[in-house]
């Protein structure tokens, strides 16, 4: 069996110190939290441009110990060229509320526009997503507006193992003072794909920069499964690309 690469093993190490930090107790710092996020989602081929994708996903913050969410989410994209991919999407959410703790139904929808490049052995990426959320109160509907933006970096190790890490910002419009910094994530992961099967794992430090509800610094464990059908027909259908998926952490943006 083949080693990986030593920028790969690196990668892991790092993965791994994270991700002992994220199952750790919060205590150390006064406004931080631990959370776990599980995922689970079906990909299906619909052409060699089209693609669909839907999934679930629970989400545990307080170290592990109370459910915040839960949902499910389902998105279409189309891929315009090689190196760009358009697509929309929707999620019905059930969130615990502030500041009594209770469950609450919100939505959400979003269109974003993908890029992406190779360079040797290293997938850069980027995406820009607007996001328009729908928070059913009492008073009435609120609405959240907000630009997302992330970049990406992924490493082929020529295995089905792929490191990633990728570093997104939240522009919130709206709500506060005008157009403002809402909060940033950082992430670090791998992900195993072993046809139709893909799992992955990642560590996500979610920061916030506004002032809003006061949020902690969250330290995430992720874990991730999708199965990928093709529903193209078998003649004239295109060889896959080992980079066809490998968006440099771009699925992982949530």
């Amino acid at each position: 069996m083949n080693r990986l690469p030593l920028t790969s093993r690196l990668l892991l190490v790092c993965l791994g110190s994270l991700a002992i930090w994220a199952l750790g107790p919060s205590q150390a710092l006064a406004q931080s939290d631990s959370g776990l996020w599980l995922s689970g989602g079906l990909r299906i081929r619909l052409s060699d441009e089209l693609r669909l994708d839907a999934g679930a996903q629970l989400r545990l913050d307080s170290d592990w110990g109370r459910v915040a969410s839960v949902f499910p989410e389902v998105g279409l994209s189309y891929e315009i060229s090689e190196t760009l991919r358009l697509g929309i999407g929707y999620r019905l959410v059930l969130r615990r509320l502030r500041p009594n703790g209770d469950f609450g139904p919100a939505q959400r929808l979003h269109v974003d526009a993908r890029f992406k490049w190779k360079i040797e052995k290293i997938f850069l990426s980027y995406r820009l997503r607007l996001q328009e959320g729908l928070q059913h109160r009492t008073s009435g509907l609120a609405l959240r507006h907000m630009i997302r933006n992330l970049v990406g970096v992924a490493y082929d190790t020529d295995m089905e193992l792929t490191p990633f890490a990728s570093m997104e910002l939240y522009n919130r419009l709206g709500g506060g003072p005008g157009f403002s910094f809402d909060r940033w994530r950082i992430t670090i992961g791998v992900k195993l794909e072993l046809e139709p099967h893909s799992f992955e794992i990642f560590y996500r430090a979610q920061i916030p920069i506004a002032d809003y509800g006061q949020d902690p610094t969250e330290h995430i464990l992720g874990l991730g499964y999708t199965y990928e059908l093709d529903d193209r027909k078998p003649r004239g259908r295109r060889p896959r690309d080992r980079g066809d998926d490998r968006d440099a952490g771009l699925d992982r943006g949530y």
